[in-house]
């Protein structure tokens, strides 16, 4: 259903890294990988460094309640997150950095605003940069995610904010996803160097317009708010992205 990425750095060479992972619960799908490949590149590079094993930590399913008139909670949608945390060692490089990534297959298959959503999984990555532009740097993280539901045609807003442990500004954006793994090698070990291929978009969407209808998903660059009016009913992938600047 979706991931994110992201990391703390504790001091010398060590960051506490964690992967977040989305799954459909509901129907008997693939479980979540235990260990999850997260394979570090050398961002300039892009030659493999190592890859890590990520232990499966926690699986949580997620409960979305609705305070609308417009419908009551379905009871065919569940949604689990799976927690994986590591401490990892990565010696300092002047430039460019790591990159770190995870890649899964595949997609649900009843998603709409996609090309072969059953044929193309996704590509969760982050960027650790060099030391010559910001040494000792932790990611951003998302402070919560929206709902696994909202109305269609009615107006919906959610604060997708984020915070930074450095205090490096933020600037928020719609962004494609990328496609990642394929159903001949849904958990590649390790996963594919970047750089990464974006999805296909489905006719009658588009970056500028994920959801469909009149009233297109937009982000604001400064508060990360997010607004729709679902134009349709029925299953979709969005990409929420924040950059860190200092």
């Amino acid at each position: 259903v979706g991931g994110e990425v992201f990391y703390t750095h504790l001091g010398g060479d060590q960051y506490s890294v964690t992967l977040l992972v989305y799954r459909d619960c509901d129907g008997g799908q693939a479980e979540l990988d235990d260990p999850a490949p997260l394979g570090i590149f050398n961002t300039t590079t892009n030659v493999l460094i190592e890859t890590i094993d990520m232990d499966l930590d926690s699986v949580v399913q997620i409960i979305t309640e609705i305070n609308s008139s417009c419908v009551t909670s379905p009871n065919d949608i569940c949604v689990e997150v799976g927690y994986y945390t590591e401490i990892v060692t990565l010696e300092q490089i002047l430039a460019g950095g790591y990159t770190m990534t995870y890649q899964r297959c595949c997609r649900n298959g009843i998603t709409q605003n996609i090309l072969t959503p059953d044929d193309i999984g996704a590509t969760y990555t982050t960027t650790v940069p060099g030391t010559n532009s910001a040494p000792n740097n932790s990611s951003p993280f998302f402070l919560n995610l929206p709902p696994n539901y909202i109305c269609a045609g009615l107006p919906f807003t959610f604060n997708h904010v984020a915070i930074d442990p450095d205090g490096d500004s933020l600037v928020y954006e719609l962004c494609t996803p990328f496609e990642g793994a394929s159903p001949a090698n849904p958990s590649p070990d390790p996963p594919g160097a970047p750089a990464y291929t974006e999805l296909g978009w489905a006719g009658g969407f588009s970056l500028a317009n994920m959801l469909g209808g009149a009233n297109p998903l937009t982000m604001d660059p400064v508060t990360g708010v997010i607004t729709a009016t679902p134009g349709a009913v029925g299953n979709f992938v969005i990409g929420l992205c924040v950059s860190e600047y200092r």
